[in-house]
């Protein structure tokens, strides 16, 4: 009888490991993303001329800059999703006696766009104010600072005649 609920359990195992249920398909993927994200609104913000700053504010530090060509950076953006859809895009800028001089690859910049003098500002504008009184932090502080006073006779050298 053992010997039958082995057999048993044996071939329900291998009956069930030749099944083509995909487990993995219910499991989430998530999206993984590498390189320079390539906005087409970046791209459009370049413009023969540019020196090598101005185009490194714009678009960010290439993802790859050949020590051997170093007028040459490359912009790569890869994304795998979760689907298993591929994207890919690459975009390579050169650059003559440090101005930009050519843009080639997947995306170019679109010659009608007007370009946006600068990105918009991260920084954040923090009101003054006006201290009223000294607070607790700030009077201990004085006092320690200030040490001691002519007033005390403390110090060296001084106060003894003979």
């Amino acid at each position: 009888m053992q010997k039958l609920l082995i057999y048993i359990a044996c071939y329900a195992t291998l009956l069930l490991s030749g099944c083509s249920i995909d487990l993995l398909s219910w499991t989430h993927r998530i999206d993984i993303q590498q390189g320079n994200i390539i906005a087409q609104e970046d791209v459009d913000q370049l413009r023969p001329g540019m020196n090598k700053n101005q185009v490194r504010f714009i678009m960010g530090t290439a993802l790859i800059q050949d020590p051997f060509h170093t007028d040459r950076w490359d912009y790569v953006y890869t994304q795998k999703k979760g689907s298993g859809e591929y994207e890919k895009k690459r975009m390579s800028v050169e650059f003559v006696d440090g101005r930009l001089a050519r843009i080639f690859g997947d995306v170019h910049p679109n010659p009608n766009a007007t370009p946006r003098i600068t990105k918009p500002s991260s920084s954040v504008n923090v009101p003054h104010r006006e201290k009223k009184e000294k607070s607790f932090f700030d009077r201990v502080m004085d006092s320690v600072t200030a040490g001691p006073s002519s007033s005390t006779g403390g110090g060296g050298g001084g106060g003894h005649t003979h």
